[in-house]
């Protein structure tokens, strides 16, 4: 049997309304597979050390978004060259990651599946996914202008789930409608410059960018349509559409559909870099960043494999 470990963020918004989750999950594994509990961020990097030098094969990972992105940007790190198969055991409200990859099973189903696919040697399936390398970071969405604008509302209060998203679509359309006086907050305008692989594009009002490597980026919307589905580079979009542009395109960014304008610029990249007039706040898969030194790299990174029992 592959040496398995699992990963438990507690403090996953999905996990906080299950305290007892730890010891079901211990329930399950018994002495067959490492436990790790995690509370706080800094915890991941001695974790993945320690599934590092004890040789664990397959690491399931219960949390959000920011969980995987934080855990295996950890398991990068610690095992330098290939990390171990993992499979998602969902443990956020969103969960954008594994629903865009298929994933949509109660994670202790999950667990009770891969073990016993992994004790009895029954093949399982394999999804190869890429990651976005950022910086020394790694995730499957990058994001920034409107796009943080958007899981920022989302994630304000304790509230979560489909109504919330609904709720929070219909504000931000609202408020580029009427240019209340919220608008500068939710629609930030910078100026950039970005080079990808090699093409040169400078924006006076950059209101949006997104790159990808799955195709759906959350609440529903599947912007980058061909996220996933390339094995050369990460759908990378730019944008100068108004906000009230983005209202008046609501249906084909929410299903995928591309957007045919001057205004947009869409293609495969391996590199992104992009040069800001100033620092500008930017999304690893749900979680915050502010950038350095007003820049930002991207680049296609490796793959993984995820188990999907």
């Amino acid at each position: 049997m592959e040496k398995l470990g699992i990963i438990v963020n507690v403090n996953a918004s999905g996990n906080k309304r299950d305290k007892e989750l730890p010891s079901k999950i211990k329930d399950i594994i018994g002495e067959s597979a490492l436990l790790r509990v995690t509370s706080e961020l800094s915890e991941l990097n001695d974790v993945a050390h320690e599934f590092s030098k004890k040789e664990i094969e397959v690491v399931g990972i219960s949390g959000g978004d920011g969980t995987l992105h934080h855990t295996l940007t950890n398991l990068f790190h610690a095992y330098k060259e290939k990390i171990p198969r993992v499979f998602f055991m969902c443990g956020g409200t969103m969960n954008t990651i594994a629903k865009a990859s298929g994933l949509r099973k109660n994670q202790l189903e999950v667990l009770k599946k891969v073990k016993e696919c992994l004790y009895n040697k029954i093949p399982v399936k394999v999804i190869k996914k890429n990651l976005i390398k950022i910086g020394n970071k790694f995730g499957f969405i990058l994001g920034g202008g409107l796009v943080t604008s958007l899981l920022n509302e989302y994630y304000s209060g304790e509230e979560r789930g489909p109504k919330k998203a609904a709720r929070v679509v219909w504000m931000l359309a609202r408020a580029a409608i009427i240019r209340g006086k919220e608008y500068k907050r939710l629609f930030p305008v910078v100026r950039g410059l970005v080079k990808a692989d090699g093409i040169i594009r400078k924006f006076e009002s950059l209101t949006a960018f997104l790159g990808a490597t799955v195709n759906e980026i959350g609440l529903g919307f599947h912007i980058t349509y061909t996220g996933g589905k390339t094995e050369n580079g990460f759908h990378f979009l730019a944008s100068e559409l108004s906000p009230f542009e983005y209202v008046l395109r609501l249906p084909k960014l929410y299903f995928g559909i591309p957007i045919k304008s001057r205004k947009v610029f869409d293609r495969i990249c391996e590199r992104v870099e992009m040069e800001f007039e100033n620092d500008v706040y930017y999304t690893i898969d749900g979680d915050m960043y502010l950038t350095e030194g007003k820049k930002l790299c991207a680049e296609f990174g490796p793959s993984i494999e995820i188990l999907a029992p």
